[in-house]
């Protein structure tokens, strides 16, 4: 029987597809039915568990293969040699995508990772057929990706038609009604009902658009701070949500998805026609639209920094949508302008107190500077004190890690000999169906053990010995240094920027707090200051140079 180490791969696409089971005092998310099939398959070949990644709600055709965190993971496994087989329900679990999963299987296959479906079977990939093979699985994954998402549009596109709700957001002004009937898969069927109180500012809003003159940041100015009926929904009233609502037709009964609309609806309608009309048109002759001599001179807006995706409002821990506008230049061209705004802040009008817009300019040159001065921390340090440093928070690192595991494996060993106990009692009282239930517990116990003893192994005090930690630091050290030697322009800092902090926290008057990676901060001891930095003045003028 083989002894080979097992990664286990699970995904949902859906969260609805997740069950939720409880764990101690909390509940957490669970694919059982792939982790149930997966467990059985590796007992039954005599592999051991070591690791088991879980993607609830990630599609595998729209969200790209390479970019997927429990991907980027396993790939990083695979190329430490952390375990032998790449163990997942069914190849489409992987990824839905024709191009890219082959990809994947290569990158496996170079790393010397085998890779096993339990609906598949051994999936090889040493030759062209094989290849080939491969290819079909996610040219077939794809497709039906493909169809079924015709379809479901094609359903929505009838229920709007129809006048049916298909589920999302309930517009402001509406209510959902059960009807007592369920649908083909068992939950239960609403409608839309207008909501009177809702209703009474929805009209509100139109009649001061289109015949008191008001624009739509007044309207959200005024709202904020008007007395408004009991029992409707706390919005965050911008003038966004504003211009959004002006522009629904479902305020004059129609639904509509995509490009679909319906005919009108009556008991859907909460504004009259032409009152819904005469407000758009005053919206849009406010709006400054550039003429064709203009748009000539119109300025391209640069792509988002790539570190966007860690800027996070550090009153709230939001993520800070990044977003642009156009303004017109006294010569007549128009320009892009760059904000952050705080997600929470533009949906709840009241679980922020920070600021409503940031400046990106002023944010992204903030985070350039610290990422230079991080470079620089690097290159024209003392490099043995960065390498001891390393070791140091290695070594603490290690035996922490290994005093936790030696203790849970302990408790594990322990549970297990209670279980042969009570398995063994319960057999001479009451015969084997009795002992069914504790057998089925001793078998996920005595797995988790395996993968804790696996785990355990690993951690040898050898692996970790001062003089091998110090020449490993010190080949992480030269290729930190010769990334930030390589800089020649915006882009690199920026790519360097966003491997540098995991988290960029923004705070009122742009206060910026930083959160580095461990792979750069382990060469740090203690919190990193940038203002107390100890570079000489030449060191400081070769690093200009090299830094820009």
């Amino acid at each position: 029987m083989s002894t080979s180490r097992v990664c286990c791969l699970y995904r949902v696409s859906t969260t609805r597809q997740v069950d939720v089971v409880a764990k101690g005092t909390d509940t957490v998310q669970d694919i059982s039915m792939q982790r149930i099939a997966c467990h059985e398959l590796a007992q039954a070949k005599g592999w051991t568990i070591t690791a088991e990644y879980q993607e609830a709600g990630i599609s595998g055709f729209h969200n790209p293969t390479f970019e997927r965190e429990a991907i980027r993971q396993i790939i990083d496994s695979a190329e430490r040699k952390e375990f032998d087989i790449l163990l997942v329900y069914a190849v489409d679990r992987i990824s839905r995508r024709d191009y890219e999963l082959p990809m994947l299987f290569g990158a496996m296959h170079d790393c010397g990772i085998m890779i096993w479906s339990v609906k598949e079977g051994e999936l090889p990939y040493n030759d062209s057929d094989d290849r080939l093979k491969i290819y079909l699985f996610g040219w077939k994954a794809s497709g039906e990706s493909e169809r079924l998402g015709q379809r479901i549009q094609t359903k929505q596109s009838q229920m709007v038609a129809r006048g049916e709700y298909r589920g999302g957001t309930v517009p402001f002004g509406y209510m959902l009604e059960d009807t007592g009937e369920t649908t083909k898969s068992g939950r239960i069927r609403h409608v839309l009902k207008i909501c009177e109180n809702e209703a009474t500012v929805i009209r509100m809003i139109f009649d001061m658009i289109a015949n008191q003159g008001y624009s739509a940041y007044e309207v959200s100015r005024w709202i904020q701070t008007a007395k408004l009926p009991d029992g409707i929904r706390c919005l965050a009233w911008r003038s966004a949500s504003i211009h959004v609502m002006l522009r629904n037709s479902i305020y004059i009964g129609c639904m509509h998805f995509n490009d679909e609309v319906s005919m009108p609806f009556a008991d859907l309608q909460i504004v009259d026609p032409a009152v819904f009309k005469r407000a758009n048109e005053k919206l849009s002759s406010r709006r400054s639209v550039p003429t064709e001599k203009s748009k000539r001179k119109l300025t391209e807006p640069e792509p988002p920094p790539l570190y966007r995706d860690r800027i996070y409002c550090g009153h709230c821990g939001s993520r800070l949508v990044h977003n642009h506008g156009c303004y017109q230049k006294q010569d007549g061209s128009f320009a892009f302008y760059y904000n952050y705004r705080c997600y929470n802040k533009e949906r709840f009008n009241d679980v922020c107190e920070s600021l409503s817009t940031y400046s990106a300019a002023r944010i992204d040159s903030d985070v350039i500077k610290h990422t230079q001065d991080l470079a620089r921390m690097l290159l024209y340090s003392s490099e043995q004190e960065l390498i001891d440093n390393a070791v140091s928070q290695a070594r603490a690192d290690f035996l922490s890690r290994r005093e936790t595991t030696e203790r849970e494996l302990a408790e594990k060993e322990k549970q297990l000999r209670q279980l042969e106990k009570g398995i063994a009692e319960a057999l001479s009282l009451y015969g084997p169906a009795a002992a069914t239930h504790l057998e089925i517990v001793y078998t996920e116990v005595k797995n988790q053990r395996d993968i804790l003893r696996a785990q355990f192994q690993k951690l040898r005090p050898s692996s970790f010995a001062p003089e091998r930690l110090s020449v490993l630091k010190g080949k992480e050290l030269s290729v930190w240094k010769q990334r930030c030697r390589s800089l020649n322009g915006k882009m690199s800092l920026e790519r360097l920027s966003a491997v540098f902090f995991t988290k960029i926290s923004v705070y009122k008057a742009f206060r910026i707090v930083y959160s580095v990676a461990p792979e750069v901060s382990q060469f740090f001891s203690g919190a990193l200051d940038f203002d107390s930095l100890t570079i000489s003045e030449p060191a400081r003028n070769q690093a200009a140079d090299t830094i820009l």
